[in-house]
């Protein structure tokens, strides 16, 4: 599946306003996307930012941080069978731990920030034992900072081998760790840079960039299919989004385009209502489409056969 960019959002604004990468608005248009994936990613908990953690308490601090990404969690578990360990507010927490200090389980915890960290920590009332802790979590996506107009993220020109995830840059390249985890996309040729799939000069190959060596190579995730000699390309941030939700960022990156531009909100602000609602709608990572095989194999109740269960659409659960 092709990867969605920050390039792509900028094309898709730009082949509206007739706009170019040198041309005076275009930090207006950079600006848009930028803010337009924020409140995207922010509009709701979304099912595709669900992932898993882990820390392991010491039993001796009460207090752990968590992964500068985690926005929200669920409820932590461990391989302590039977005890249980509740969430609590900050308050009670407060309260709670001012009257009592107890060691081991079973015991609570909140997550709330601690002093001027700028992350979230869980804390426990009292001290736990040495346990491994998982939980789901739902992950806030770094903010875009590469549209893939900057001069670094295009200058000079890339060779790599058919089969070999090794690049090379010249001409003035100047790659950096900050690139890792972005994608590269490759020009046909010396002259045009790539552009989106619906561009004139659409990219002959994308990958993302899984090293960086050194200011002038760089180390792909995938193999190039073939050849590409001194030719064109961009470097721009991925999207940490389904292919529902991108259909919201392009009309996102518009409303914001039309309040930074000082032109009329209503019409984009409709279209962004109706694909946000949409994207919310198609919010689903389960690959199963709802209709199990072998399901006779269960003893067939009538909570299994759905009789007692709300007639809706197949959910894909």
């Amino acid at each position: 599946m092709p990867l969605y960019t920050a390039q792509d959002v900028c094309d898709y604004l730009m082949s509206g306003t007739g706009g170019g990468s040198q041309d005076g608005e275009h930090r207006v248009i950079r600006g848009a996307v930028h803010h337009a994936y924020r409140d995207l990613c922010e509009a709701r908990d979304w099912l595709w930012h669900v992932k898993t953690g882990e820390f392991t308490t010491d039993g001796v601090n009460a207090d752990y941080d968590l992964p500068a990404d985690v926005k929200n969690l669920d409820a932590l578990l461990s391989p302590s069978v039977g005890t249980l360990r509740y969430y609590i507010s900050p308050t009670d927490y407060l309260r709670l731990n001012i009257n009592s200090s107890p060691a081991g389980d079973p015991f609570y915890f909140t997550v709330m920030r601690i002093g001027d960290n700028p992350y979230l920590s869980v804390r426990f009332v009292g001290v736990p034992t040495a346990l491994t802790f998982q939980y789901l979590y739902r992950q806030r996506p770094e903010p875009l900072s590469k549209m893939g107009f900057e001069p670094r993220c295009r200058a000079g020109d890339v060779t790599v081998t058919s089969g070999s995830t090794s690049v090379t840059g010249a001409n003035g390249a100047d790659f950096g760790p900050d690139m890792v985890g972005s994608a590269i996309r490759f020009s046909r040729n010396a002259v045009n840079y790539p552009e989106s799939l619906s561009g004139l000069y659409p990219y002959a190959f994308e990958s993302k960039i899984a090293a960086v060596p050194n200011s002038t190579t760089l180390t792909l995730e995938d193999a190039a299919p073939q050849d590409f000699t001194a030719v064109k390309y961009y470097i721009s941030d991925v999207l940490d989004v389904s292919p529902g939700m991108y259909t919201a960022v392009l009309s996102g990156a518009e409303l914001w385009y039309a309040r930074l531009a000082g032109k009329g909100a209503d019409q984009p602000l409709a279209l962004y209502q109706r694909d946000i609602r949409l994207a919310m709608e198609t919010d689903v990572t389960n690959p199963l489409s709802g209709r199990r095989e072998g399901w006779l194999e269960y003893p067939l109740t009538p909570r299994l056969a759905g009789y007692y269960s709300v007639q809706l659409p197949d959910q894909g659960v």
